[in-house]
């Protein structure tokens, strides 16, 4: 047993690739995304998003920090705004 704190479920359960994959928030939306596209993710008030979109639309948000002067590693916040219409 690696810590006996967790008991019996820590028992040959090393960390693998095929147990264990760290996820940081975009490989586990994009995990998500790839798995379930078409299922329901977030719902605000009359509108609704599944996976992929929710993916697209984080991908397409972020992206604009990476064609700028924003040093690598470097974070940035924004006000939490309820989804909008897509500009056309």
């Amino acid at each position: 047993m690696n810590n006996p704190n967790q008991g019996h479920y820590s028992v040959g359960l090393d960390k693998t690739s095929a147990n264990f994959v760290p996820l940081s928030p975009l490989s586990f939306l994009e995990r998500t995304a790839a798995i379930y596209p078409d299922l329901t993710s977030t719902v605000h008030e009359s509108r609704s998003f599944t996976w992929a979109q929710t993916f697209q639309r984080c991908r397409r948000f972020g992206s604009p920090s990476s064609s700028t002067m924003a040093a690598p590693k470097s974070s940035w916040s924004t006000r939490n705004l309820p989804a909008s219409s897509p500009r056309r």
